[in-house]
């Protein structure tokens, strides 16, 4: 309620930017999710009930809010994530769409808007729900309460990642310096090869203590570490700390059955060179497994 502090560390001083009068006066609870700092140095606040920005220079705040009347305003009052690309562009994500203001456009907040649009599913955004955002070179990953997905601000295309098992809720993104990211869901903590655009699961089985990974509450420090806070405190790795198992286990058929008008006949298939199938046979099942202990339930197959 009482405002903004900046602390400076060189000097250990601290320097406040009060709430304005106006402000306090619609504002029962000033709650900021998010700060940002933008390249002209001013602050821009990420809060439930609207955006704000302060001029450094002046102390002046300024509220943006979604207006129905205004097709250019704000898509949703509820903002979860700020940041801005080497344009000098802003994206603002929120819990209905996500927002791109213009350099030009930051005193006015004109908005741009992207929203879900299952009419063109070959380039829309992967949900409306955005939690979290995070750019790396010239592709701007959104995580949200759907999943995964990408926009290329060059080609201006979104690409949808969260497929099949990869539904993952999204809740904080860390990149690493190879290009990559670490991310943390309620089905814990994954891993993204933005190259191959792959994902790698961790779960409890791996280690973890708990998966209630909270919004937001992830950061990384000088020596390399990744945090992920949770309900029970956090999480902390180095990435190079993690061995992917890249030794392909041999397949084996156990068993084979084939049935016929005459029956049912079942073969053993471990030394098995070759079936023969007759014109007859109607319907064939094959057993087989994998001689892999180590977290075999991951093993994926493919015929």
């Amino acid at each position: 309620k009482k405002g903004i502090n900046k602390f400076n560390r060189k000097t250990l001083q601290y320097k406040k930017y009060p709430t304005p009068n106006w402000l306090k006066a619609v504002m029962v609870d000033f709650y900021v999710q998010f700060i940002f700092v933008d390249r002209e140095e001013i602050i821009w606040l990420a809060t439930e009930e609207g955006l704000y920005s302060i001029d450094q220079q002046t102390g002046n705040y300024n509220r943006y809010l979604k207006d129905p009347k205004n097709p250019y305003s704000i898509s949703d009052n509820s903002i979860t994530d700020i940041l801005e690309d080497k344009q000098g562009n802003l994206w603002i994500a929120t819990y209905n769409g996500l927002n791109k203001v213009a350099a030009a456009d930051k005193a006015a907040l004109k908005c741009t808007h992207y929203f879900y649009d299952k009419a063109h599913l070959d380039n829309t955004i992967i949900g409306n729900q955005i939690v979290t955002l995070e750019l790396i070179d010239d592709k701007l990953y959104i995580g949200s309460t759907a999943g995964l997905c990408s926009f290329d601000l060059k080609t201006e295309k979104f690409k949808n990642y969260s497929v099949d098992s990869h539904k993952f809720w999204i809740q904080s993104i860390e990149p690493t310096e190879d290009g990559n990211f670490w991310a943390s869901s309620p089905q814990g903590l994954f891993h993204f090869d933005a190259k191959k655009e792959q994902f790698n699961a961790f779960e409890k089985v791996d280690g973890l203590s708990d998966l209630s990974f909270l919004l937001g509450s992830s950061a990384q420090d000088n020596n390399g570490y990744i945090y992920f806070g949770n309900r029970s405190g956090f999480t902390r790795f180095q990435s190079e700390q993690f061995f992917k198992n890249t030794e392909k286990p041999k397949v084996y058929l156990t068993n084979i059955k084939k049935v016929n008008h005459d029956g049912e006949k079942t073969f053993n298939g471990i030394n098995r060179k070759e079936l023969v199938m007759n014109h007859n046979d109607y319907y064939v099942s094959i057993d087989f497994a994998a001689l892999n202990y180590n977290r075999g339930e991951k093993n994926q197959y493919a015929y």
